[in-house]
């Protein structure tokens, strides 16, 4: 599954923002499967201070009864 968001300014389309969410889950067995996200952003201008790119990756287990 992925989702990904632009937002521009109306006014000033050098200013932007965008996400991006991707997730993937594998099964092991039937009862047990590895999930892992991935997000993304990116802000154009960001504030000072602040970087203009972050991203992250999730992993995990799930075991269902």
């Amino acid at each position: 599954v992925s989702t990904t968001y632009a937002q521009p300014r109306l006014n000033d389309f050098n200013d932007y923002r965008f996400s991006n969410e991707t997730s993937l889950i594998l099964a092991i067995t039937e009862k047990l499967k590895f999930d892992t996200t991935f997000n993304y952003n990116y802000d154009a201008a960001p504030p000072e201070g602040v970087p203009s790119s972050t991203y992250y990756f999730r992993n995990g287990l799930t075991l269902t009864f």
